[in-house]
């Protein structure tokens, strides 16, 4: 379910200056600095980036942060970045943060997240038995008007708008699409629940 934001965690400092973030992911993008989306690494231990493919899947991250720390492959430009820095600076640290990009005329199948593994030891733990969960904020990046994009969470379907920020649990059966003409950029930041 979409869930309100937390006063506790301020990610209104980066929603307020979601153009500076936006200018991290353009970098990224120019760049040539992304990988396709794969749910079969293990991002629990220290991630090698030749795990990662690229081979044209629709749905593309940018990795940036894991474990509260920022990933130690990525360029400096990004880890110097106004993103990484300010998310960082925040009281409550991220459990992952990434730069998300989905193709044009995509549909991520619906799917549920367990983003509470990467620094809990909860994998033995049926997820309805668990004492946490993660709270995923998406903030819109890159957006075209063309087309319809948006996040569906629990079958409540809501835009994805440049500079609007959505919060959900990542338990609950969630999707985006993307309809438009071009790619649809967002930033996407797990943060535990029991620490907003």
């Amino acid at each position: 379910m979409f869930v309100a934001t937390s006063d506790k965690l301020n990610f209104q400092s980066v929603v307020d200056n979601y153009s500076m973030v936006k200018r991290d992911y353009q970098w990224a993008v120019d760049n040539d600095f992304w990988f396709d989306y794969v749910h079969d690494i293990d991002v629990s231990g220290d991630i090698d980036p030749s795990v990662f493919t690229r081979n044209g899947n629709f749905w593309k991250v940018v990795p940036l942060i894991l474990k509260g720390e920022a990933l130690e492959f990525i360029p400096a430009q990004l880890k110097n970045s106004f993103t990484v820095s300010t998310l960082l600076s925040l009281d409550v640290k991220p459990v992952l943060a990434i730069f998300s990009i989905l193709d044009p005329h995509s549909d991520i199948d619906p799917h549920s997240d367990h983003d509470d593994e990467i620094v809990l030891d909860t994998k033995h733990i049926p997820h309805n038995e668990r004492n946490d969960s993660v709270v995923k904020y998406h903030l819109g990046l890159d957006v075209y008007d063309d087309g319809l994009a948006g996040l569906v969470v629990d079958d409540i379907d809501q835009p994805v708008q440049e500079g609007v920020l959505r919060a959900f649990n990542e338990t609950t059966v969630h999707w985006a699409y993307n309809h438009t003409s071009k790619p649809r950029g967002v930033l996407i930041v797990s943060y535990l629940k029991s620490q907003l």
